[in-house]
């Protein structure tokens, strides 16, 4: 073996070479393992026989940069998670299901000087990847509950309603806290009351569809952001999460313990910002507090 077959080899990033056709030439050691494929099972095979699943036009495009303008091109991990689908195991597939990839595309010249092959680094991005989405949880995302927390709802809520003034979809606010939750937690510590907030994020997350917005504004305060949402079906929906709180039930010991809700709702249409938007749903929270409490209520100023 020469010198560069063992470099090629023993490099620790994936190495793959192809020509023009998009046939591979060369697969080095790191991509059989990743892969389970040998240099012998995937020569001079299309790279898209080999994996069908490559984003082929996305692939191409970069590919054809390369062997007509000889530029390297960088296909990111941020952008395109990965190229070959390479599943991963061990304490990272809780937050991949498979390996973030950076990967360069480099050309590769002939004695004319023309471009005749490509050479594909495969860099695993997956650690960094990770890194990442634990840093952006501690930043986002309440820990005891797991719901967003107030800074994420805020950032969402300037970028909502920034999509309504645009396009003029409607955006609805549901804004909820629980009633006499210093009750439970002084009956029943606050442990428990912390279990009471984690069942009321479930319960919630049962309700909302995938494109509604749930945060933990603060305490026991929670706020709904609901796109393409007018007030009438903002009601409907702060409605259902009412009722579904109100029929669950917590066990603490022999005891079985129910908590109620009071929310106050609002949409875009008379808001000509953000902020009125927010003052208005925090303004029907306190009118369902003044009316009795466990219902849902529009401001009355």
């Amino acid at each position: 073996m020469n010198k560069c077959a063992q470099i090629l080899e023993s490099i620790n990033i994936g190495i793959v070479i192809i020509d023009k056709d998009f046939c591979i030439t060369e697969w080095n050691n790191w991509m059989t393992v990743y892969s389970n494929k040998t240099c012998e099972d995937v020569r001079g095979k299309s790279i898209f026989d080999v994996y069908p699943e490559l984003d082929k036009k996305s692939f191409s495009r970069g590919c054809k940069a390369v062997f007509t303008f000889g530029n390297l091109v960088f296909l990111s991990s941020t952008l395109h998670k990965y190229l070959f689908p390479f599943k991963i195991q061990g304490s990272n597939s809780t937050f991949f299901t498979h390996m973030q990839q950076s990967c360069y595309l480099i050309p590769i010249r002939n004695d004319d000087d023309e471009v005749d092959h490509v050479m594909i680094n495969v860099h695993d991005e997956t650690e960094n990847a990770v890194l990442d989405k634990q840093l952006k949880e501690l930043t986002y995302i309440d820990g005891l509950t797991r719901a967003y927390n107030r800074r994420a709802f805020e950032r969402r809520l300037q970028e909502e309603f920034a999509r309504h003034k645009r396009t003029g979809i409607p955006l609805g606010i549901i804004m909820f806290d629980l009633d006499f939750f210093k009750i439970v937690n002084d009956t029943y510590g606050h442990q428990f009351g912390d279990k009471v907030l984690q069942n009321v994020v479930s319960a919630c997350s049962d309700c909302l569809r995938t494109e509604d917005f749930l945060a933990r504004y603060g305490g026991e305060e929670f706020v709904c952001l609901l796109t393409d949402q007018n007030i009438d079906q903002t009601r409907l929906v702060a409605e259902r999460l009412r009722e579904r709180i109100e029929q669950m039930t917590i066990e603490e010991g022999a005891s079985s313990v129910s908590v109620t809700i009071s929310a106050g709702i609002a949409d875009s249409a008379n808001c000509d910002n953000r902020v009125t938007l927010l003052k208005m749903a925090d303004e029907g929270l306190y009118a369902a507090k003044r009316k009795g409490r466990n219902r849902v209520e529009e401001s009355d100023k």
